[in-house]
Formats: C-alpha cells, sequence, structure tokens
C-alpha cells in the first residue's frame, strides 16, 4: 500500500510500472519448481541363486485332488475355507500344507485371521499370500508366509519387499 501527503500524486504509469514489476517477480518465483523432499530407496541386489531341485507346490480345491503318491510334492494348499476334516486328511499324508487366502479380503481381515488360527492350531504350517493385505494377517497367525502367484512378482527387487519366506513366481513369467 502507498501512502501519500495530501495534496501529493503518482502519476498512473508509474502505479503500472510498479505492478507489472511485481507481477513479473511473482511470476518468476511461482516458474521456479518446489523443491520435493525424496530419499531413494536403498535398494539390494538380489541373493546369487544355487542350484536347487525344483518344488512342487499343489493347489487343491478338495482333498481328493491330492495324489495317492505326494513324494515329489513340497507343498499342498487347500483354500482357506475348506473344511476341517480336509486339512485333517491332507496332514495325515504327510505334505506340508498350506492353507490358500482368498485372492481379495473385502473386509473380512478379522474372520480371515481367525481362520489362521483355528488352522494353525490344527497343524497348517504355512499360508499362501494371493494378497499382499493377507502378509501380516498370515505372519500374525504364526504361520509361514508363502508369496502366491497372484502377487504378480516379476523382477528380482519384489521379493524382499513382499517379507514372504517363500515366494512362487507368476506363471506370466517368462
Amino acid at each position: 500500500m502507498i501512502e501519500q501527503q495530501p495534496g501529493a500524486g503518482i502519476p498512473g504509469s508509474a502505479l503500472t510500472a510498479l505492478r507489472r514489476q511485481a507481477l513479473t517477480l511473482l511470476s518468476e518465483k511461482r516458474g521456479l519448481p518446489h523443491p520435493i523432499p525424496y530419499t531413494p530407496p536403498t535398494l539390494q541386489p538380489p541373493a546369487t541363486r544355487t542350484a536347487r531341485t525344483p518344488a512342487i507346490y499343489l493347489f487343491v480345491r478338495q482333498i481328493r485332488q491330492l495324489p495317492k503318491n505326494t513324494d515329489a510334492i513340497a507343498l499342498a494348499a487347500l483354500p482357506l475355507f475348506a473344511p476341517d476334516r480336509d486339512y485333517q486328511a491332507a496332514l495325515a499324508s504327510g505334505v506340508p500344507i498350506a492353507a490358500k487366502t482368498p485372492p481379495a479380503l473385502f473386509g473380512r481381515q478379522q474372520q480371515i485371521t481367525k481362520r489362521l488360527q483355528q488352522l494353525q492350531t490344527l497343524g497348517v504350517s504355512a499360508g499362501v499370500a494371493e494378497n499382499v493385505g493377507a502378509i501380516p494377517l498370515i505372519r500374525n497367525a504364526g504361520l509361514q508366509v508363502i508369496g502366491g502367484a497372484r502377487l504378480n512378482c516379476f523382477n528380482s527387487y519384489t521379493p524382499p519387499a513382499l517379507d514372504t519366506d517363500r515366494l512362487i513366481l507368476s506363471c506370466e513369467l517368462e
């Protein structure tokens, strides 16, 4: 604001020049990029691989799909809400059994957590997470976390970020 003495005047061209100068300075300041703080993540190189025998993970919808000869099966997974009798029969086969969580949780986290805890008391040792939201539910139930193929793990930097004990690569990976 410009204060002036009574009777003093400022030419209109001087006020226009001041406005233009202020507008130019503001435009220059607005044109400068605003710094956004960013700390790049520390990415660990993937661990070197060692030759291993391929493991067969079998997903079955019903216990009758589990083959009689289970020697080559490293893990069999049943749907989370399969009947307890199916889990008990699968556990009796001697194959490590996992509970496969649904691909979408839809606000059923408490129901899923309760079921995982029930299965852990039956002797189920692992849970297959088909959704990143299922990873902490499985871990909190005291089960080993196996990242399912629906997590779409496509590169070597993803597994450490997922915090799983084991990982099933996406079948779309070539």
